[in-house]
C-alpha cells in the first residue's frame, strides 16, 4: 500500500558518505540466502560519526533492497521523468540501479558515485552508457557541471550523514539538477507496519543509538520538508510497505535477513568497538525475539521516498513576480 503526502558555486557535500565495495550483479530475481546470523566487521565504527554497516553486508543488503523495491513498484523510479538524458546515482553501492537505468535508457548518460577513491572492481561490465566514479565527494571539487542531471537518485545514503550535513547535501543536489529535473530519495528508519512488542522496543533503542552517533536516520519521515527547504517544488513524500519475513515469500525472507544483519552489525559494534558487552548482548537477544515476530504479526518495513523538482526558469520568474 502506498501513502502519499504531497505539497506543491557548485560543490558536492557527500564527503561523509562511505560506500561499500560496488558490485554489479544481475538485477532480475533476488537469490535466496541462508538465515544464519552473521557477525560483520566493524572497524569503521570507531572512526566515523555514525555506524556504517559492514561493507560486504552493505553491498548485499542494498542490492537486495533495490531488487525488492523495483519489483514491488514495477518500475525503476517514481519521479515523472519520461526519458532522462543524464542520470546520477549518489552512493552507488551495488551498481544494480544505475546498470538497469542504463539498459532501460540506452540513449542516456548514466553516472554513479561511490563516495570512495578506492578502485573497487566491478564484478561484471556495466553497459557502455554507464560510468562508475570512485571518488570521495568533497566540497569545492565537483565532478559535473551545475544543472547537469535530469534525475538524481539515492537509496539509504542520508542515514549515514550527520544531521547538520543533510541541508548541504540537498543543496548540492539542487545545484546539479537541471531546471525541471527531479531528485528522488529513498530511506527507511527500521520502522515497521504492524510491529510486535519487541519491534517497538528495538526501534526506540535504535533511534537513541543513531541520535548519539549524530546520524540522520530519523529524517526519513520529514524529507519532504527538507527538500522544500532546499528549493525543490512539486514535492511528494510517499510510504510503501515491504513484507518482512517468510510470510512475504522469498523477497520477504531476503529483506528480513538484510535488515537483521544490519542490526546485528550494530550489536557487534557495541561489543567489540565500544566495549559495551552487556548492551550488545541484550541487543542481540532482542533481535532474535524480533525475528520471531515477523510472521506472527505479518510485519512490513516502511520505506519512505521523497521526490522534488527544481523549478523551471519560467516558474521561478513567476514566483518572484507573485511575491513582489
Amino acid at each position: 500500500m502506498d501513502q502519499t503526502h504531497s505539497s506543491s558555486s557548485s560543490s558536492w557535500g557527500w564527503a561523509s558518505i562511505l560506500s561499500p565495495r560496488p558490485s554489479n550483479q544481475d538485477c532480475s530475481e533476488p537469490h535466496s540466502v541462508s538465515h544464519s546470523h552473521r557477525r560483520g566487521g566493524n572497524s569503521i565504527a570507531a572512526r566515523e560519526n555514525y555506524q556504517v554497516p559492514d561493507l560486504e553486508l552493505e553491498v548485499e543488503r542494498i542490492g537486495h533492497l533495490q531488487d525488492i523495491i523495483t519489483y514491488s513498484q514495477r518500475r525503476l523510479y517514481r519521479s515523472p521523468v519520461t526519458r532522462p538524458s543524464r542520470v546520477l546515482e549518489v552512493r552507488s553501492v551495488s551498481t544494480k540501479w544505475m546498470a538497469e537505468m542504463a539498459r532501460a535508457f540506452p540513449e542516456s548518460e548514466v553516472h554513479g558515485l561511490t563516495g570512495s577513491e578506492l578502485p573497487f572492481p566491478v564484478t561484471s561490465p556495466l553497459p557502455p552508457n554507464a560510468q562508475l566514479h570512485h571518488k570521495t565527494i568533497l566540497p569545492g571539487q565537483p565532478h559535473f557541471p551545475p544543472r547537469y542531471f535530469d534525475l538524481i537518485h539515492t537509496l539509504c545514503s542520508l542515514r549515514y550523514l550527520p544531521r547538520e550535513r543533510v541541508p548541504g547535501v540537498l543543496s548540492d543536489m539542487y545545484q546539479h539538477t537541471v531546471p525541471g529535473g527531479w531528485v528522488e530519495i529513498w530511506e527507511h528508519m527500521n520502522e515497521l507496519h504492524q510491529p510486535g512488542p519487541t519491534a517497538i522496543i528495538l526501534a526506540n533503542l535504535l533511534k537513541e543509538y543513531v541520535a548519539a552517533k549524530g546520524g540522520g536516520i530519523s529524517l526519513a519521515s520529514s524529507m519532504d520538508v527538507s527538500l522544500k527547504d532546499a528549493g525543490f517544488t512539486q514535492v511528494q513524500l510517499t510510504t510503501i510497505h515491504l513484507p518482512l519475513g517468510e510470510w512475504g515469500g522469498t523477497r520477504g525472507a531476503i529483506l528480513a535477513e538484510a535488515v537483521v544483519s544490519t542490526l546485528r552489525n550494530i550489536a557487534d559494534s557495541l561489543i567489540l568497538v565500544e566495549r559495551k558487552a552487556e548492551e550488545g548482548e541484550t541487543f542481540h537477544q532482542l533481535i532474535s525475539q524480533w525475528e520471531d515476530e515477523f510472521d506472527t504479526y505479518q510485519s512490513s518495513l516502511i520505506m519512505y521516498t521523497a521526490i522534488g523538482q527544481r523549478p523551471t526558469e519560467a516558474a521561478g520568474r513567476s514566483k518572484r513576480r507573485t511575491m513582489s
